[in-house]
């Protein structure tokens, strides 16, 4: 079965997330948490503004919740 526009957009940045944690800066390992602002058509009025808004919401929900990991915004 295909891939939804949302999922496939998950599954690039996780494979980005997982490259990034793999990597080490003078012996100390790297994580990262990363917030996506979703756009699914259907709120044509959204900007690009609210799209960055939305990922920042995102992101410190990723952080609140342990770190290291992806958030979409619902």
């Amino acid at each position: 079965m295909p891939f939804t526009p949302r999922e496939r957009i998950v599954e690039v940045v996780e494979r980005i997330r997982a490259g990034i944690e793999t990597m080490r800066v003078s012996g100390i390992g790297i994580t990262v948490s990363m917030g996506i602002g979703h756009f699914d058509g259907k709120d044509i009025d959204l900007s690009y503004k609210d799209l960055i808004q939305r990922a920042d919401e995102a992101l410190y929900a990723a952080k609140r919740k342990g770190k290291n990991r992806i958030e979409v915004f619902v």
